[in-house]
């Protein structure tokens, strides 16, 4: 019996022995992290389009006579000013047809002065009826006909004058000459189909866009304002005011076209060049708007790690809205007075302790 319970207290002491002792527990640190509030402001509603932007002044130059061009007064890219002039054309066989015109109206001038004073010699006979009546209506006809010629050479002089002016090429108002393509010798035409150089006027720029029968229902009734966006940057680079509605939907695309009008004063835009349109429609009061690096996202979407009172790390999944800037608006997810985890978002997961480090 003694070695039975001998054999019992020695179990007992084995099974002590092999029992490990537990450390006592320790405090963990809190994860250092940073921290935001949301912030609270209104918000623009857009309707956003692509459009395309166009010179407000643009006219292709053309020669009205045909020659040789004998001078090129402007460089590309110059701005010139109404009335300056651009190309001459050699003008020596316009000339001569001046000088043909006023000879030939010299001449003319000569023989109606003499018809002219015949017919007075014989106004005062035909008056007594001493002319035969078919000789005095030969003299009043050679008078008419005299009268009427010299009509006629002042006409073709205007004409000859007119094409001499023409051999010097002249901007039509102000702009900025484009790509000059032809040199001194360059054997120009009045019927060609090509032009001489362009000119053009980018301050201000038309923008042409669409939208659609939706976006036009939200359109306000008021004076629409609209503002313009290069498509590789996201800043704007100039406001406008849109200045036309097409009255119909285009029936094939269900598209409404749309004009504006945009100031350019530093030529950040250029014509031809595909931008982006914001048009304010509508203003939403006391919108939610958080840091986007605070956002991350797994396979339900967009999520943050919220901080509660007792400095827990909570998680939110978030309806998010647009983007401005850095910011990112909240639908649902958030509520403005919850302190919102911008860094560190690998390490942690919810229900860890943090503390917020300035």
């Amino acid at each position: 019996m003694y070695k039975i319970i001998g054999s019992g207290l020695a179990l007992c002491l084995i099974l002590v022995a092999c029992d490990p002792v537990k450390p006592p527990l320790q405090n963990i640190p809190a994860t250092p992290v940073t921290a935001s509030l949301p912030v609270v402001r209104d918000l623009p509603v857009y309707i956003e389009s692509i459009g395309t932007l166009e010179s407000s002044f643009f006219v292709e130059v053309r020669p009205q006579m045909s020659g040789i061009i004998e001078k090129i007064y402007v460089q590309e890219g110059d701005w010139v000013k109404a009335g300056q002039p651009l190309f001459e054309i050699d003008s020596k066989v316009y000339q001569i047809k001046v000088k043909e015109a006023e000879a030939q109206l010299l001449s003319d001038r000569v023989a109606y002065e003499a018809a002219k004073k015949k017919h007075e010699r014989f106004l005062r006979l035909a008056k007594k009826d001493l002319v035969a009546q078919v000789e005095w209506d030969e003299i009043e006809m050679q008078t008419a006909r005299g009268e009427a010629n010299l009509g006629i050479d002042l006409a073709r002089l205007d004409a000859a004058k007119l094409d001499l002016e023409r051999c010097t090429i002249y901007a039509v108002s102000d702009g900025r000459i484009g790509r000059v393509d032809i040199h001194p010798g360059t054997l120009v035409s009045r019927e060609q189909a090509g032009m001489l150089v362009t000119l053009s006027r980018n301050d201000p720029l038309i923008v042409n866009f669409h939208v659609t029968e939706k976006e036009f229902g939200k359109l306000p009734k008021e004076k629409l304002t609209l503002e313009v966006f290069p498509l590789c940057d996201k800043s704007c680079a100039s406001v406008g005011n849109v200045t036309f509605l097409d009255g119909r939907f285009d029936a094939k695309s269900g598209l409404l076209f749309v004009r504006g009008q945009l100031l350019n004063p530093e030529n950040r835009l250029s014509a031809g060049q595909s931008v982006k349109i914001r048009m304010p429609v509508d203003l939403l009061p006391n919108v939610t708007f958080i840091l986007q690096k605070a956002v991350k996202f797994n396979q339900q979407g967009p999520y943050a790690y919220v901080i509660n009172s007792e400095d827990v790390i909570e998680f939110r999944q978030l309806i998010l809205g647009d983007e401005t800037g850095e910011e990112v608006a909240v639908r649902e997810g958030i509520s403005p007075e919850e302190r919102i985890i911008t860094s560190s978002h690998a390490r942690l997961s919810p229900g860890i302790k943090v503390e917020v480090q300035p």
